[in-house]
């Protein structure tokens, strides 16, 4: 787990406390506008916003009514939907997140409901989540625009951004198969090999000294290389038998492009019935077979070079068996990569959201007013 905590003054405004009924006092408090309640869950959003912050920094586009109809997903962890809510101008944005636009003013609203919600403006920084994680500013310059001077409504000059991202150690995913990963310095138990193409061992480095191009895109410290130092060695690299239990196998796959000469096979008996190859590149690009057909049989993944010509070499890493067709470019990449963002707690002093990603890590960031000074 990641854990960011940033301490800011920010302005709070608490539109809702909670209650069933909230009334508005402006002008002076002689006159009150009574605001109903919309419930959400066990908490609730006020019916509009109180006049006197209807103009204020152009945040309040939507009644809390059309919140509550247009957006069925808020941005919430589960654990804190029973509380009310409340619409605290500064992150409310984290809830929605909305993006939506009027082409024209007869034209229907077009809703758009971003997954990580918006920038948050707490003075003097401006913390913005995104898919990688989240960006950090310190903005160097404001332009105020609008009859207000005091409401940031003109063009900010946010500086440069400071990427707040992560690296994640690779796990398979607990009902995944772990085929191959190719690391060390000897091949897998089983794993027999022909020809001198494939040496007693993956590559370190992955790439040979003096090829070109660089190899790039594969797990770890060592991939299936069979280039050896030219592309005339020829061999082959087999697996040992095992059950097709997974309805799909994904691997990495790189070098020539050739589909007999250069290629990764599956085999049932003797026969190939999937095939990857490279792209006549020393990049490792994923590829996915869909083996449901063949469930219960057995096969054997074969990697063969059986060329010496250009583009002579097959690169090969990580192969690993799943019941889920989604990319593995996404579940086995080594970044951290957010699903969306989802506000965790909140209070009178600051709010608390969380980055979750598909395999359970997130990172949590805690937004403050005048902490070091309670």
């Amino acid at each position: 787990m990641i854990r960011l905590v940033i301490r800011f003054w920010v302005k709070l405004q608490r539109l809702v406390a909670g209650a069933t009924l909230v009334c508005v006092f402006s002008g002076g408090g002689s006159r009150g506008a009574c605001q109903t309640a919309i419930r959400v869950g066990a908490g609730s959003y006020a019916s509009s916003v109180p006049p006197s912050a209807q103009s204020q920094g152009g945040y309040f586009s939507m009644t809390a009514q059309q919140v509550v109809t247009q957006f069925a997903k808020l941005h919430l962890a589960a654990a804190v939907t029973n509380r009310p809510i409340p619409s605290n101008k500064w992150w409310i944005d984290l809830l929605v997140g909305d993006r939506s636009s009027q082409p024209s003013p007869n034209a229907p609203r077009r809703l758009v409901q971003d997954n990580y919600g918006g920038q948050l403006w707490v003075y003097p920084g401006m913390v913005d989540p995104e898919p990688f994680g989240l960006n950090l500013y310190f903005p160097n310059a404001w332009t105020p625009g609008g009859a207000d001077k005091a409401v940031p409504q003109g063009p900010f000059m946010t500086g440069p951004a400071l990427p707040i991202t992560g690296r994640v150690t690779m796990a398979i995913a607990p009902a995944d198969i772990l085929l191959a990963d190719f690391e060390g310095a000897a091949y897998p138990a089983g794993w027999l090999v022909t020809g001198t193409a494939f040496g007693t061992g993956p590559v370190t480095g992955g790439g040979w000294p003096g090829q070109i191009p660089a190899v790039q895109g594969f797990f770890g410290g060592a991939c299936v290389n069979s280039y050896r130092g030219g592309d005339s060695p020829q061999g082959t690299l087999t697996s040992p038998e095992f059950m097709l239990e997974k309805h799909y196998i994904h691997l990495l796959a790189g070098g020539g492009s050739n589909l007999n000469l250069t290629a990764v096979n599956l085999l049932i008996g003797t026969n190939v019935v999937k095939t990857a190859t490279g792209r006549q590149s020393g990049a490792l690009d994923w590829n996915t077979w869909d083996v449901s057909r063949y469930l219960g049989r057995k096969a054997r993944i074969q990697i063969v070079d059986a060329s010496s010509g250009s583009w002579g070499f097959i690169l090969c890493d990580f192969i690993v068996a799943s019941d889920t067709a989604v990319s593995p470019a996404v579940r086995y990449s080594g970044s951290y990569s957010p699903l969306h963002a989802e506000v965790t707690d909140w209070s009178d002093w600051g709010v608390q959201f969380s980055l979750p990603d598909a395999l359970g890590n997130r990172m949590d960031v805690t937004l403050a007013r005048g902490v070091p000074f309670v």
